[in-house]
């Protein structure tokens, strides 16, 4: 009688990086839209979120892409859509990552990778976080000061949000926000 063991191949020398929000634009798969898994993608896509994604990316306006309603779920599948096409060129680098990762929300594209969740439960998830980000509050105003100096700045929070998050926009530098400067 033999004993049969499964030998687990080593990871491939790769790691997947997702990227997050913000790095959206329109015409984003323009080139897979053709793809037969990511044809797939865009249809598993309509049936969660109840519209067409693929409409909103290939024709904007970049307004409505950029809404975190739209973009969140958008950026989901354009980051498996891209995965895809590496699974066409590179398989062994998508079935066996030496690691994946994501930038805020690409977290969930890194997950989905992983196994973690199939791609209707990812895209649902993403789905409510992007429509519950777009309800926080709105931006708020505050100063900051740079350390070693007495000059204030004024600043706008780009994105303030429930736990504590903030994402802060504007240039402190510039001559026309300085507050306090003789």
């Amino acid at each position: 009688r033999s004993l049969s063991v499964p030998v687990a191949l080593p990871a491939a020398t790769v790691a997947l990086l997702f990227p997050g929000q913000g790095s959206q634009y329109v015409k984003m798969l323009s080139g897979l839209k053709e793809n037969a898994a990511v044809i797939e993608l865009v249809a598993k896509a309509r049936s969660v979120l109840g519209y067409d994604l693929l409409d909103v990316c290939l024709g904007g306006p970049q307004e409505r892409l950029d809404e975190t309603s739209i973009c969140q779920p958008a950026m989901f599948l354009a980051g498996m859509a891209g995965l895809e096409k590496v699974r066409q060129q590179y398989p062994e680098a998508v079935e066996r990552p030496g690691a994946v990762a994501g930038l805020s929300l690409g977290e969930y594209t890194a997950l989905c990778t992983a196994g973690v969740f199939t791609f209707e439960e990812c895209m649902e998830l993403v789905r409510v976080r992007g429509a519950a980000m777009a309800e926080d509050p709105p931006d708020e105003e505050f100063q900051s000061t740079d350390s070693g100096s007495s000059d204030t700045y004024p600043m706008e929070a780009g994105q303030i949000r429930k736990g504590g998050h903030i994402m802060i926009k504007g240039n402190p530098r510039s001559e026309e926000r300085r507050v306090g400067k003789e």
